[in-house]
């Protein structure tokens, strides 16, 4: 009897995770769209597009929401270059405005509730929201300067 109770939590918490990931990839998609709109696609310093991955970590990262759970997540870009649009930006700029809005976008109604945790990126609350994948990699590389904690967390980080 205890073994199926566990099983419906398990299936509870993934099912509040997939509402989740459903919510994170719609308020990006809004924000990038406008910013694509403002500023064009960013772009490589030889033309190819740069792709964004949103990484869950913890417990959304793990499948294992529940209704006080943060979202942990992580932006992360893969190549530097500008934007190829009428209001050419960074693409380090891109990405921060585009979490900045995605941050403003998500919101609960109570406190403590399914609230969007960026602090586990790189750095912390010093370092860019969005992080390009050349210094994900070297702050947690063998010689990074990550603390082992902030390794551990890697554990449970997944694209969503």
């Amino acid at each position: 009897m205890l073994f199926r109770s566990q099983g419906k939590f398990g299936m509870f918490s993934r099912e509040l995770t997939d509402i989740a990931e459903v919510i994170v990839e719609f308020a990006r998609k809004i924000c990038q769209d406008e910013l694509v709109a403002r500023h064009g696609i960013p772009r490589s310093e030889d033309g190819e597009p740069s792709a964004l991955s949103v990484c869950a970590l913890g417990k959304c990262g793990g499948r294992e929401l529940g209704f006080a759970s943060d979202v942990e997540l992580m932006f992360i870009y893969d190549h530097e270059g500008r934007t190829d649009g009428p209001e050419p930006i960074t693409t380090l700029e891109f990405y921060q405005q585009l979490v900045e809005c995605f941050r403003k976008s998500i919101f609960a109604r109570k406190k403590a509730i399914f609230e969007i945790d960026l602090r586990l990126r790189p750095y912390g609350r010093a370092g860019s929201l969005a992080v390009s994948l050349e210094t994900f990699e070297k702050y947690f590389g063998a010689d990074g300067p990550a603390w082992p904690y902030e390794r551990q967390a890697l554990v449970k980080l997944r694209p969503i």
